[in-house]
């Protein structure tokens, strides 16, 4: 095979062929229908290439048109998620706002209703320590009245115990008693009068001591609760900043 020629003679084969110009009806059908299958072959081969070009074109529309619709329907989602997200979180940082808002509302009502039972209880408390006091002073005082009673009723009776047995022993018995009598009864009277005294100053020094008691425990309340009324007033002033935030 010489340089230039491929391993079939193509090209010599192709010049005879052209080149035959058969006389007979075999030979000119036999060229006729070569001649028919070459432009049957080139007009398919261009038909496809011109399909399989549009069919390109088609397919690189079709690729970018989803693509830019892809695109678009990404844009969308990620604003469209956003803007939830936005609304979301505003929603939220109200709803929180909010609930801030009403729970130190309800924590300052709360507190103002602990303080007023804590006030009301301490009302309450410091009236009955001073009905219980002042039962307390009038029951000493009671017990102390029915004590002299008692103790002069009984140096009456032993006075008059001992008239009798000075009776009993004779006139000189009966003077010397009697003389006897006198100063044991001045000396009763004496006693009964100092003892009196001791009751009645020792009744004074206790009722003192309840009205000092009594008076110390109403300032000991009063403090307290002005210190609660100055604490609920700190309190109401800090909501009243968060509810103004």
């Amino acid at each position: 095979m010489t340089k230039g020629v491929d391993m079939f003679n193509f090209q010599d084969v192709m010049g005879d062929y052209y080149q035959y110009d058969p006389e007979d009806d075999a030979g000119k059908a036999s060229k006729r229908s070569f001649q028919a299958n070459m432009v049957q072959s080139a007009f398919d081969t261009q038909l496809a290439m011109a399909q399989a070009e549009q069919a390109q074109k088609y397919d690189l529309d079709t690729r970018l048109a989803t693509a830019n619709l892809e695109l678009s329907n990404q844009k969308a989602l990620m604003e469209d998620t956003f803007s939830y997200g936005t609304q979301k979180m505003a929603m939220e940082y109200d709803l929180q706002s909010r609930f801030a808002v009403d729970d130190a509302a309800r924590e300052l009502n709360q507190q103002a209703a602990t303080a007023g039972l804590t006030q009301d209880q301490t009302r309450l408390e410091g009236t009955e320590n001073r009905l219980t006091l002042d039962q307390q002073g009038r029951q000493e005082m009671d017990n102390i009245a029915a004590t002299g009673v008692e103790q002069r009723k009984g140096i009456a009776t032993q006075g008059d115990v001992d008239l009798n047995k000075i009776g009993a022993t004779g006139q000189e018995e009966r003077r010397t008693v009697e003389t006897q009598g006198g100063v044991d009864i001045a000396k009763i009277g004496a006693t009964g009068e100092e003892q009196r005294k001791g009751i009645t100053t020792q009744g004074d020094v206790d009722i003192a001591k309840i009205g000092a008691a009594g008076t110390e425990e109403r300032t000991t309340m009063q403090q307290k609760t002005r210190e609660q009324a100055k604490d609920r007033t700190n309190q109401f002033q800090f909501a009243n900043q968060l509810a103004s935030r």
